[in-house]
């Protein structure tokens, strides 16, 4: 029964990221701010080029969180996150670091079997702060 549970509350928090990941693979964060604002977000064609590699990055886990998905993401957020402090965004660079984080927790979680609500919950609060695409 209780995989049964666990499995449902996989595909709400599935269905969840899915809707927030609409149309390219988006988070539902702020757009980048102009330089100069205090924050450490950058602009310009290569915030959008990182943010673009972001986006499709992430479609890896609209089929789900599974563990072999989450662990071809880990390799690619560590580029996206590397961009954006290349364009001089370390605002969302640090998120794309949280966010990775995050999806490594979930993974360790979904393969013992154990704290895998928690790091559901992690991870769709930390794609909160990921740029919209």
């Amino acid at each position: 029964m209780a995989g049964a549970m666990r499995r449902g509350a996989a595909a709400l928090v599935a269905a969840a990221m899915a809707t927030s990941l609409a149309a390219c693979g988006g988070g539902g964060g702020s757009p980048p701010t102009p330089p100069g604002s205090g924050s450490g977000t950058g602009t310009g064609d290569a915030v959008e080029q990182a943010t673009h590699r972001l986006c499709n990055d992430l479609l890896l886990i609209q089929s789900g969180f599974r563990p072999d998905a989450l662990g071809r993401l880990a390799p690619k957020l560590a580029a996206d996150a590397a961009a954006f402090a290349a364009a001089g965004d370390r605002k969302t660079a640090g998120a794309v670091r949280d966010f990775s984080k995050a999806i490594a927790k979930l993974r360790t979680a979904l393969l013992q079997h154990q704290g895998v609500n928690e790091a559901q919950n992690a991870v769709v609060r930390s794609l909160e702060d990921l740029p919209s695409c």
